[in-house]
């Protein structure tokens, strides 16, 4: 896997990642809930432009580790419920949505997927994010 990573701005930041899949496979993990939820978050299917949407995160589904001292998890429930909009929908090549990553602070990620090969480059671009550490 070919992977580079770029700090863009001081609120953005920039993912480069070469999978061996075919783009299509790779889109269908971006917007439906039940892959998706394998290694990034449930919530509702991503269907076009315009549609508000709730994602969960529930990291006991990726990683059974907990943070020294915190409560014990109910794997069945999310960590937490984020909020947000679909701003560009164009299957299999763009997706873009704004999502709540703090109360109250939309940030946006772009993902972008190109075949290359017999795989396919993904670019990931997270922008606005509220602080200096959730850029790192």
């Amino acid at each position: 896997m070919i992977q580079h990573t770029e700090l863009i701005s001081g609120d953005s930041v920039r993912i480069e990642r070469v999978l061996a899949a075919p783009r299509e496979r790779i889109w269908e993990h971006l917007v439906d809930p039940a892959k998706r939820s394998r290694w990034f978050c449930a919530g509702d299917e991503l269907r076009d432009v315009g549609q508000r949407f709730a994602i969960g995160f529930n990291h006991t589904r990726i990683t059974p580790e907990q943070r020294p001292g915190s409560p014990p998890r109910d794997p069945n429930e999310p960590d937490f419920v984020s909020h947000g909009e679909v701003l560009a929908f164009e299957p299999p090549r763009l997706l873009k949505f704004n999502w709540e990553q703090k109360p109250g602070k939309l940030s946006e990620v772009m993902f972008e997927l190109t075949p290359q090969g017999d795989g396919t480059l993904v670019v990931i671009t997270h922008t606005k994010l509220p602080t200096r550490e959730d850029v790192v």
